[in-house]
Parts: structure tokens; sequence; C-alpha cells
């Protein structure tokens, strides 16, 4: 710790100070005269005694939850400043508190020492400033509320695809006020490639507690350059994006050239492929970036309906999809919207697979997927999958007409903007309704 008696009175009568709001990064931080700072403090605040002085920009902004306190930022960089940068808070008896990604002890003293003040209208602004300093951008934590706030974090943290990262962004908000004693929040936060949704817990006294988190996406690093097979099918083809339901897409057939790249001989040694006679086609999935979903289909198998399906990403891995798609939310980052969130579902649905037997969604009596004969009385019940409402945090609640082990029902789903998807309810239509699903996936 380090004194200086006079410096937070000189800044404070010299500069009309801004406060801080938002995110620590995006401070409107002031500039104000290196020279009135001493040499002492800006080596307590580096924490090294051989500075080039004449390099050092020293930054101020006060907090609203903190009554004559100023917060210093000191950097030697003309880049962006999360690459090098040193705080101190600075109180207006001359101490100074070094901040680093470790000062979560120092910010609680300081709270109990001179009486933070939070409250609903500045809680979040509070929660920000605390977890920057308990684990700070420079490090591997972050609050991830904009497409900027991802073109920082790809900054640090390497080549993530900051249109796909950003779209999950979303503001951090303020769930309850418990008498204005403590306040529950919550926020969609990034750390070690990870994102989740945080709820936290924030009391009067400034102390915090993290209530619970949920990962909603594991973020794959991206190569520089894509895989040669990943580049060879997406330059060969002109991939359609996958609207509608599965016998809807707009596949584009892979060359047959590509068959020895992608396959063997056979599939599970019974499936053989020829490259005559067997079709490979592939579409986009455009709520997640850099991925493609193959289909292989051969009239020769013993089920002419019979599909085998797989996922293949930039890096040109394969994943085989047997009816259980949960994996996919945490390896892939997705990104859900009102435009792509109907689709999502019906692809969701049709590949999560509850012992083989999915919820199909049904939106059309011609629908070649089905068999049977659907009587007149049913006709009426069955109806295009649609959005019924977004909640406060961005979620989907859909409703849709599902067939399932022969049973047709009304289905309500939510699907968060990150594709978690969630059974919500459902109203019997009708029990042997006389139709079933003819889609197997092996």
């Amino acid at each position: 710790m380090s004194k200086s008696e006079s410096l937070y009175n000189i800044l404070s009568s010299k500069y009309e100070i801004p406060i801080g709001k938002g995110s620590v990064w995006k401070y409107p931080w002031l500039e104000v005269d290196r020279l009135l700072i001493s040499e002492e403090y800006i080596k307590y605040l580096l924490n090294d005694d051989q500075v080039d002085m004449s390099i050092i920009r020293v930054f101020a902004i006060t907090l609203n939850w903190y009554d004559e306190l100023l917060l210093l930022r000191l950097t030697g960089s003309e880049e962006n400043f999360t690459k090098s940068n040193y705080f101190g808070l600075l109180m207006s008896n001359g101490r100074l508190f070094r901040l680093d990604n470790s000062s979560a002890g120092v910010i609680n003293m300081y709270n109990k020492e001179c009486k933070v003040k939070i409250c609903a209208f500045n809680v979040i602004d509070y929660l920000k400033f605390f977890c920057f300093f308990l684990d700070g951008p420079g490090k591997e934590w972050a609050f991830l509320e904009s497409k900027e706030d991802a073109e920082i974090l790809n900054l640090h943290f390497g080549l993530i695809d900051t249109n796909i990262v950003g779209g999950t962004a979303r503001p951090a908000f303020l769930e309850n006020n418990y008498d204005q004693i403590k306040f529950e929040c919550s926020a969609i936060t990034y750390f070690n490639y990870t994102i989740y949704i945080c709820n936290f817990e924030v009391n009067k006294d400034g102390s915090i507690t993290i209530l619970g988190n949920e990962a909603i996406a594991f973020i794959k690093q991206k190569s520089n350059v894509p895989n040669e097979l990943f580049t060879s099918i997406t330059e060969s083809c002109e991939l359609s994006s996958a609207n509608g339901s599965l016998f809807n897409y707009e596949w584009s057939p892979i060359e047959s050239s590509l068959f020895s790249h992608l396959f063997n001989n056979t599939i599970d040694g019974t499936l053989r492929l020829n490259y005559k006679s067997t079709e490979i086609s592939a579409i986009s999935l455009p709520w997640c970036s850099g991925l493609i979903l193959l289909q292989v289909f051969d009239e020769s198998w013993s089920s002419g309906n019979y599909r085998v399906y797989y996922i293949l990403d930039m890096n040109g891995s394969m994943y085989r999809l047997t009816g259980e798609v949960q994996f996919l939310s945490m390896d892939w980052l997705h990104v859900i919207d009102e435009i792509n969130v109907l689709d999502y579902l019906r692809f969701f649905t049709f590949f999560n697979r509850r012992d083989h037997i999915p919820f199909y969604l049904i939106e059309s009596i011609d629908d070649p997927n089905i068999v049977g004969e659907v009587n007149t009385g049913l006709m009426k019940h069955i109806s295009m999958t649609s959005i019924s409402q977004v909640t406060n945090n961005g979620d989907y609640l859909c409703k849709a007409t599902a067939l399932y082990i022969g049973n047709l029902y009304t289905v309500y789903f939510s699907v968060s903007p990150y594709g978690k998807v969630k059974y919500i309810s459902d109203e019997i239509i009708q029990e042997n309704s006389g139709i079933k699903l003819n889609a197997p996936i092996v």
C-alpha cells in the first residue's frame, strides 16, 4: 500500500471525471496528466522498480457505488487496453490499493471500510467490476454482452468465431430484488473456452455468491485453414441451409471422388457402399458455424428407407448421429434466433431419439416419412410448428404437433438461444392414431 494525501483532491478538482458504467473495458476513461502521479505511485501499481516513465499513460474513472474514490488505470500501450493494464483504487484519504486478477479480498475489505452502496440501479455495474478483478479478461473470465466483447476475447483466447460467439451475447440483468438487501442477477460469462449462464447473488454489503452456473457451449478453437475435406465439399457443392423438415432439405450431392476420403467400403461392416449406387449428400446447418450434415443412402440396403447421418466439422472430424444429439449443444456453439429456431427444433427432435423413437414433428399429412392413413378428424389438429412466446431471458416457447409411438400429441418446448431444448408439456390428441414414422437412422 502506498500513500499520497493530495492526489485524490488534485485529480478531483482538476478534472470532471466520468462515472464508470458497463464493463470495465468499456468505461469512458479520462486520461489525466501523468506528471501529477508520483513515480512511487506508478512503480507501486506496476509492481516494478524499472519503469520507463515516458511511455506511461494514466486514466481515471469514478464508481457510483463508492463515495470519494477513483479507479486508476495505467498502461503503456496504444493498443486495446486489455492487453497491458494496471489498476488501483485511490481513496480520498490518500490510501492506494493495487488491483489485479485476484483482488476480490481487497475489494471486500474496502467495501467494509467504506460502506459500499449497492442498489438496483448499480448492482449490474458493480457485479461486472467485481468479477473483472476476480479473474479479469487478461485471464479467463469475462462477461459476454455483445459481439464487441467477443472480439475482445478473440484478442486473448485465439481463433474463436466472433460472429458466432457474439451471437450468444446478452446484457446481464437483475432477476430479483429482495427489499434492496440482496439481488439475484443473471449473466452470460466466458471461462476457459466455455460459455456459461451464471446466476449471482449480490448482497447490499458488496459480497457476491455464485448461485449456480450452466455450461451452454464448449468453444472449439478454429484452425486458420479449414480441413481439406471440409474445403473440398464446400467448394465443390453449393450447399443449401437446412430449412423445414428433413424431407424438405435441398441436399447437395457429393462427388464420388470424395467417397474414399469419407468412408471405407462399408458402414458397420454390413451396409455396403458403392460409388455407383450410394448417394452421399450434404447440407449446412445455419445455427452452427462450420458444420455440415451428411446423409448416406443406398437403395440396395435391406430397408429401403435406411439413412445414415454424420456431422462433419471444419477440422475434418466426423460424428455419427445415431439418435442422441445432446452432445451437439456442448461440442459446437449454437446461435438460435427467431429465423432458425423452428428449423433447429425440427432437426433436434428428429435426431434426439429415446430408444430410437423420436418426438417427430408432423406438420403435413403429405409427409413422406409418415405411413398409415390419417383420418379426417385428425387432419385439423396437424399444424405447423410455431413460436408462441419469447421469454425475458430470450428462450423461445414453441408449440408443435408430434407423433410418438403411434400417438399424436400437441407438444410444448422451450429452446434457449444456445440450443438447449426442454420438453415442457403435452396434450394428447389421439392415442393409436393409425399412423407411424418410417424414417429409421442407423
